[in-house]
């Protein structure tokens, strides 16, 4: 309709102008049906908002008389016009609608209203609790009646195109309201920003469970959301001016998108919301409905853990789709969307291609029939002449097997589409016309990764196969895929390495049912099932499975990193020895000054039992290796040193059952890979910058120290939000890039800090890999900051709790100290009393250096009360710090 033209120009003319950030200032008191003066005062940040849900802030200031005085006070003197769009709308206008332009703004509002439900999938059911079943729109004459009139009768700062106050949806008789004005400059006739507002109270009664300070207190990440979707809304059938230019400037990540607060400029919060929402649409429907689910369950903070990570594990994708969508933005055949969307099907056929304005339709009548041959669901639509949907959809929910008919007139078009709205199929009516949609051997779009020992449950027509990939770690045997299910017929194809197929297999099971079982092999590597549908099946289960090698095997040690490094010999020669106590039969070779293995083999059947005796020079590098060549022990030459191959201090008893990956659940998920959790129960975590290696020396130090400690105190760290983490070699991984310091000043804190303990407010200590690897470069060389910040941590976070007045102890001892000059003037132990500690942990643990007490005999001697404070914790500890 010409009207919604209009609309649409005014309405985009007027938002590029005051789409701004709302302030909301409702300050007067109202009493009755008289008015109290508004306070004009400066609004604060806590007041600062958005279009959308401002009311939320303010939700005990609208009260039952406010808006009983608000509404006698408009309606008998300013707001005297009343209309209606259905049950659910009203309108209070200053000024009269005609017929035509109310006829145009209540086709716009039921329009979107349905465009709404079925982009979001709400099946029509509001929020549990959520009493907001009508929304009032207050619409004054224009702009300067809104600003007097406005900010008299409803107490709100109106400097902006309008708000939105939601109050609160769960008090019964709370009315939810939209105030804005009227925008006619005597051809062009609108309701400021209707649609995108009207979005608004569709969002949060269908979608955001709580209220505004609910959800931005948990999570800052819904301001794209917010925004974004509200323009989403309201434009995804219309051009939107400025988004091809906007795309193609690829200025924001989508981390920088969804990380958008109220702080950033307009631009920022609403036309890139816009884009990161289109981006979820277009191209990750399954991650838009994990979004939905966690927003109507109120669980913001799993959505932030989930937005984060999707948005790092997706950001080149991004840019691809950003310069995708600045050529074909808005394009009839959706260039940009993802064609083979999971809760789509299939590929896209070719036929969407001629997606677009068609004649030849006839007023002959026939029927048509359309079969589902996917495994997947679908929506069937009228395509209009001029190339556009018709409004209703005709099978919202056309499911696997099913069989649609209907009457139709020959020459008809009819679009089958994912459930996102995206052309899969485009058939054309004939006499009596029966089509098809799948060959019944479409699969899912993409693998779907398992753990160790949860089943994930799916169905599947006849003729449909579906993949699945579970990483197995080096320890791990015996892995295999079981599949269930009490009906169908699926069989089971499994390998090693890349995925299966019907023909190409390492494992395969068929018998005449959906039960199955393959046992694939043992050790490090993905393992790939493919489950092909014989017969149509519902409720199977798959499961992954393994079983973790505990055996006293011999393994490599975290000192095999240091293969490759180079290193200098002092010269000095020397005596060592090495003596194989393992029941593995092994070789020797020296490590040449660039670190790569001499050619020469010393020892090539060092047989258990064994010892092999040399002359170095101090600070060679000799490999210990099996029969095969792979390394087991990289060892440094020290005086007259003496090496056991097994419970050497160089050797690595690693991380309990391997290295895991990172849970989802557990905080910045986004940016840590890697669990490792030592044998005493610390949680060891990396990024993906980190070698294996250095977990595994970590998780061995901190096994170390903790080895005689009160059993109390790793559990109470791990109550209190406890983890490590390891940054990767220095410079590849610095200090503010670890989400929990990224607030800390990086020109200082990267150069400054290789790591920092943890404590209440930030529960996550930290170490680097080159000082725990001791390599070469490693500016700490030769004291250990694991140890050091470990302490921290252990103090702040475990002992504390575990013993009540233990930092008084400390405070009395570090006095002490002080007091009669036990460590030297500036010695950094004296900085406070809980470094103080930590240089006494490390010096326990002969980790120190650098003057002072630095090993546990000259601890004991020097400062005999930290030594007896150190001891109640540590005991008569076996362990002492070496390098591998």
């Amino acid at each position: 309709m010409k009207t919604h033209l209009i609309r649409n120009k005014a309405t985009k003319q007027f938002r590029c102008k005051l789409m701004i950030l709302i302030l909301v200032l409702l300050t007067g008191v109202l009493s009755g049906s008289s008015f109290a003066t508004v306070k004009k005062s400066p609004p604060t940040t806590a007041l600062k908002n958005n279009l959308s849900k401002p009311g939320s802030h303010i939700h005990k200031a609208i009260s039952s008389h406010l808006n009983d005085a608000v509404s006698l006070y408009a309606s008998e003197n300013i707001l005297r016009y009343h209309y209606n769009c259905g049950s659910k709308i009203s309108i209070r206008s200053e000024s009269y609608i005609s017929a035509v332009n109310l006829q145009a703004v209540c086709d716009e509002l039921v329009s979107e209203e349905a465009r709404f439900h079925n982009l979001m999938k709400t099946d029509q059911q509001p929020l549990t609790g959520d009493t907001n079943a009508t929304v009032e729109i207050v619409a004054f004459k224009d702009y300067a009646s809104y600003q007097y009139n406005g900010a008299l009768m409803f107490g709100i700062d109106t400097n902006n195109g309008g708000m939105y106050l939601e109050g609160d949806p769960t008090v019964p008789g709370n009315q939810a309201r939209y105030i804005t004005y009227i925008t006619d400059d005597g051809s062009n006739w609108w309701i400021m920003n209707l649609s995108h507002e009207f979005n608004h109270y569709l969002d949060g009664r269908f979608n955001m469970e709580g209220n505004f300070s609910t959800y931005m207190s948990s999570s800052n990440n819904v301001v794209f959301w917010l925004e974004g979707s509200a323009e989403y809304i309201a434009w995804v059938d219309w051009p939107y001016d400025y988004i091809r230019e906007l795309a193609g400037t690829a200025a924001m990540s989508l981390s920088d998108v969804v990380n958008t607060t109220y702080d950033h400029d307009v631009g920022r919060v609403y036309q890139w919301g816009y884009l990161g929402v289109a981006f979820l649409f277009e191209r990750h429907p399954e991650a838009l409905d994990s979004i939905l689910s966690y927003f109507r369950a109120g669980d913001y903070s799993a959505y932030n853990n989930f937005i984060q990570n999707f948005a790092y594990q997706n950001n080149s994708e991004w840019y691809q789709w950003l310069n995708c969508t600045a050529t074909y933005h808005d394009s009839v055949n959706k260039e940009c969307w993802d064609h083979t969307p999971g809760d789509g099907g299939g590929d896209v056929d070719a036929s969407c291609s001629t997606l677009g304005p068609y004649s030849g339709r006839t007023s002959t009548l026939t029927s048509i029939s359309i079969e589902n041959l996917s495994d997947k669901n679908f929506q069937i639509r009228w395509l209009q002449t001029d190339g556009t949907l018709y409004s209703n959809v005709y099978d919202s929910n056309f499911q696997p097997g099913e069989t649609w008919t209907h009457s139709s007139y020959i020459g008809d078009k009819w679009v089958i589409t994912d459930l996102q709205g995206s052309c899969m199929k485009l058939i054309t009516t004939e006499k009596d016309g029966v089509y098809t949609i799948g060959d019944g051997n479409s699969g899912g779009d993409k693998d779907t990764e398992l753990t160790k020992g949860n089943e994930v449950i799916f169905n599947a027509a006849t003729g449909s196969e579906r993949a699945f990939f579970i990483k197995a770690p080096a320890d791990a045997t015996e892995i295999s895929f079981t599949i269930a299910a009490n009906n169908g017929d699926a069989d089971l194809y499994v390998k090693k390495g890349s995925k299966p197929t019907k023909s190409s297999y390492g494992c395969k099971s068929d018998s005449p049912d959906s039960n199955e079982t393959c046992t694939i092999g043992n050790g490090e590597g993905t393992y790939y099932a493919l489950v092909s549908a014989y017969s149509a099946f519902n409720n199977l289960t798959i499961t992954a499975d393994f079983q973790i090698d505990n055996n006293d095997d011999l393994k490599p040690d975290a000192s095999c990193a240091l293969e490759g490094q180079s290193y200098t010999r002092n010269g000095s020669q020397t005596q060592f020895t090495i003596n194989n106590n393992s029941s593995s039969n092994l070789k020797i070779q020296w490590l040449q000054a660039d670190g790569s293995r001499y050619h020469k083999i010393y020892n090539g059947n060092f047989a258990p039992g064994e010892s092999w005796n040399k002359t170095s020079y101090t600070g060679d590098r000799w490999v210990v290796m099996d029969q095969s060549g792979q390394c087991m022990r990289v060892y440094t030459v020290t005086s007259n040193a003496s090496f056991n191959i097994i419970n050497d201090g160089n050797v690595m008893q690693g991380c309990e059952g391997g290295i895991q990956s990172y849970p989802s659940s557990w905080p910045n998920s986004w940016y840590y890979t890697r669990l490792c959790s030592s044998g005493t129960g610390v949680p060891i975590i990396s990024s993906n910058k980190a070698s294996n290696a250095s977990l595994e020396r970590t998780a061995y130090l901190l096994d170390g120290v903790m080895q005689t400690v009160d059993s109390r105190v790793v559990p109470k760290m791990i109550t209190n939000g406890f983890r490590h983490a390891v940054m990767g070699r220095y410079p590849y991984e610095l200090t503010t890039q670890l989400p929990e310091y990224s607030h800390l000043d990086s020109s200082y804190w990267d150069e400054r800090a290789r790591g920092l303990g943890g404590m209440p407010s930030v529960p996550l200590g930290s170490s680097a890999e080159e000082n725990a690897m001791c390599y070469s470069d490693d500016r700490y060389l030769g004291e250990d900051i694991t140890i050091h910040e470990f302490a921290h941590s252990l103090h702040l976070l475990g002992l504390d709790y575990v013993f009540p007045g233990f930092s008084s102890q400390l405070q009395s001892a570090y006095a002490n100290a002080r007091r009669y000059n036990l460590w030297g003037a500036g010695h950094y132990a004296m900085t406070d009393y809980k470094e103080y500690w930590a240089e006494g942990v490390q010096s326990f643990f002969n980790s120190n250096m650098g003057g002072g007490p630095n090993t546990r005999s000259a601890l004991q001697s020097r400062d005999p009360t930290l030594y007896g404070i150190v001891y109640n914790i540590f005991g008569d500890s076996p362990f002492y710090r070496t390098c591998p």
